[in-house]
């Protein structure tokens, strides 16, 4: 009995996926007998502060972008050209006022 190159894909998926689980176990626990509970904390708070502000910022625009710079690729260059300068501008000053808050 042969197995399929899907099955072969899913199965090495899987296993790289386990592997992938107990190497960040062990490098959380190494983290936390080297630094401590305190600089974990400190870690994880950053990491979801992190992931919190890219949730919020992006708010769909990624999809948006694509979507408009795909409606008008072949037709109206000039409307792509100011569009991503204005998502570009939006981008930067919520990240000045990020960064200064």
């Amino acid at each position: 009995m042969t197995i399929s190159r899907l099955s072969k894909n899913i199965i090495f998926n899987f296993t790289g996926q386990i592997m992938l689980l107990l190497l960040s176990l062990l490098t959380v626990k190494f983290i936390f007998k080297q630094l401590g509970g305190d600089a974990l904390g400190i870690i994880y708070f950053t990491f979801m502060l992190n992931t919190l502000l890219c949730i919020v910022l992006e708010m769909g625009v990624n999809v948006t972008t694509v979507r408009e710079v795909s409606s008008h690729a072949k037709n109206d260059s000039a409307y792509i050209s100011d569009y991503l300068r204005t998502i570009s501008m939006i981008f930067w000053c919520a990240f000045l006022l990020i960064g200064i808050g």
